[in-house]
């Protein structure tokens, strides 16, 4: 059995959801169209590495309805597939990346939930950076960065490919969406 940030072996406090405004209203912040929140962590079942779960929204307009539609959804991602998109980021986007810090490696200490709390708000941390860039998660424009939307598994986000082992997709109208960022039902 894996433990994470929500299992008794390594129980850590869920952080508070955000309201559906207040997470638009970062994204806006961010000039990206995409909101992300590194929800929580887990090690695997025999302990040899941890992934963090990396939850995405977007608001989208469906093309037959013309309805706002809210779609959220989760990827999991080990820190060697956040440096290989640090690399690929760098490479690209060259001094727009040089305020913003990918957490460093460490070869010890790095499976105890402490560690692993202060990675995943250092890991938050890097990805609003990330999505400040100018037009770098504009996926929908064909402007945003190919290497952060696979890395996102944007391309997954549709209710067709829910629930698989990667992730998981959320699709609600966004006129449903209470105030406090519930579900109307």
């Amino acid at each position: 059995q894996a433990r994470d940030g929500h299992h008794k072996a390594a129980r850590r406090p869920a952080p508070a959801r955000a309201p559906a405004q207040a997470m638009a209203a970062a994204a806006a912040a961010a000039d990206s169209p995409i909101y992300t929140e590194i929800r929580r962590w887990r090690t695997s079942p025999d302990g040899s590495f941890s992934e963090f779960e990396v939850a995405c929204r977007t608001n989208e307009k469906d093309r037959v309805t013309l309805r706002v539609l809210d779609i959220k959804w989760s990827v999991f991602r080990r820190y060697s597939e956040f440096a290989d998109l640090d690399k690929s980021l760098r490479h690209t986007y060259g001094y727009q990346m040089n305020s913003i810090k990918l957490p460093g490696k460490r070869l010890f200490g790095n499976k105890r939930p402490e560690f692993l709390d202060e990675r995943q708000a250092a890991l938050q941390q890097y990805l609003r950076g990330v999505l400040r860039i100018r037009r770098i998660a504009d996926f929908a424009g064909r402007a945003g960065f190919s290497d952060l939307r696979a890395f996102l598994a944007y391309d997954a986000r549709h209710a067709g490919m829910a629930e698989t082992g990667m992730y998981a997709v959320e699709q609600t109208d966004a006129d449903e969406v209470a105030a406090d960022g519930s579900t109307v039902v």
